[in-house]
């Protein structure tokens, strides 16, 4: 069976995502595979490590009805080379790619022994911008785990017309919350996602624009990123006991208000002779901030110009951590609400339906 393919650069686009999927841990090498359906004048991709389920859609002229099974690893290297258009001769037990640049043979393999697909049923749904769920993994993916399971994804809570976004890593807390008129729940749904998933449904959404919204579709075992031309199912894990409520509360008192420009600039003079990823004093008082890296061997303070009304404070954080959270703000003037654990960080997105929160955890002396 031969079949002519002109779309061979937006299908190493849709494939390269699932390079980012970590396998490590599951025993079957079958899994490394992807099935290709061949309908009329429809080429399906299918994907599974049996965590996530992955349905790619493409348009293509095809007369012929044919389904295999191949490694998409050995798929993408060879499209990462290939500038023409592509023919496939599909034989028995292998396939075979004609391009101008050479010809390229991969086995196949019985796709009988694949996992099978679930049928998702029973399911509710909610629409999200895309530009705010773009936003939020941008706001997000920034925090470095750890290999704390539960430290290494993002929370989803919806609840009424609000859905909110929880991160951690123990030390820095990115918390969102979106408003939005387009769905109502009075019971309370909340999901856990590992942070390679999200990742690949940013790749995705980054690449593909010609849809303004993402659509979300759940129940009580899996949930679904709808976004032309993929489909990403999702095998969540329930989460019961983890509330982030009394994290979120916090005294508006003790206000720093400072400019982000000077206030990175004075961190990383302080740190030119030590490590990026040092812990650093503040010193603060009624408008006056001093910065301290408490190196014995090459000590350094800055002095900062800024407003501060609170208690006389004297705070250890890291410096990476801090750093981190201050680049991500896009505006110059920062207001920062020191507590005597955390340092609170309030920032508006996008619209006034998008709020960001962000808490970074300070350390003991």
């Amino acid at each position: 069976m031969k079949i002519y393919i002109n779309l061979y650069k937006k299908l190493y686009k849709l494939l390269l995502p699932l390079l980012l999927i970590n396998n490590h841990n599951i025993n079957n090498d079958i899994l490394d595979n992807i099935i290709i359906i061949f309908k009329k004048n429809k080429l399906l991709i299918k994907y599974t490590n049996l965590n996530i389920f992955l349905i790619i859609k493409i348009s293509i002229k095809c007369k012929y009805e044919k389904k295999i099974l191949i490694s998409y690893k050995k798929i993408i290297n060879i499209l990462k080379y290939i500038k023409n258009d592509i023919i496939l001769h599909i034989k028995k037990k292998f396939i075979k790619i004609i391009t101008k640049q050479g010809i390229y043979y991969i086995s196949t393999l019985k796709y009988k022994y694949y996992p099978k697909f679930i049928e998702f049923k029973k399911k509710k749904e909610i629409f999200i911008n895309k530009k705010e769920i773009l936003s939020i993994l941008d706001y997000i993916s920034f925090i470095k785990y750890n290999k704390d399971d539960y430290m290494n994804g993002l929370f989803i809570k919806i609840k009424k017309n609000f859905i909110k976004f929880y991160s951690t890593n123990n030390l820095i807390l990115a918390y969102i919350k979106i408003k939005n008129q387009n769905f109502f729940f009075k019971k309370k749904y909340m999901f856990y996602i590992k942070k390679n998933f999200f990742l690949i449904l940013k790749n995705y959404i980054n690449k593909y624009d010609q849809n303004k919204y993402l659509k979300i579709t759940f129940n009580k075992k899996y949930i679904n990123f709808i976004y032309n031309p993929i489909n990403l199912l999702i095998n969540y894990k329930k989460i019961k006991n983890i509330n982030f409520k009394k994290l979120l509360k916090f005294s508006k008192k003790n206000i720093l208000l400072i400019n982000k420009n000077i206030f990175l600039y004075s961190i990383r003079r302080i740190l030119s002779n030590i490590s990026n990823n040092y812990n650093i004093n503040l010193y603060l008082k009624y408008n006056n901030i001093t910065i301290t890296n408490n190196s014995k061997n090459n000590f350094s303070k800055e002095k900062i110009i800024g407003f501060y009304d609170g208690k006389k404070k004297s705070i250890l954080i890291n410096s990476k951590n801090l750093i981190n959270i201050i680049n991500i703000i896009k505006k110059d003037n920062i207001k920062l609400y020191i507590n005597n654990n955390f340092i609170f960080i309030k920032n508006a997105l996008i619209s006034n339906n998008i709020k960001l929160l962000l808490l970074l955890t300070t350390l003991k002396k």
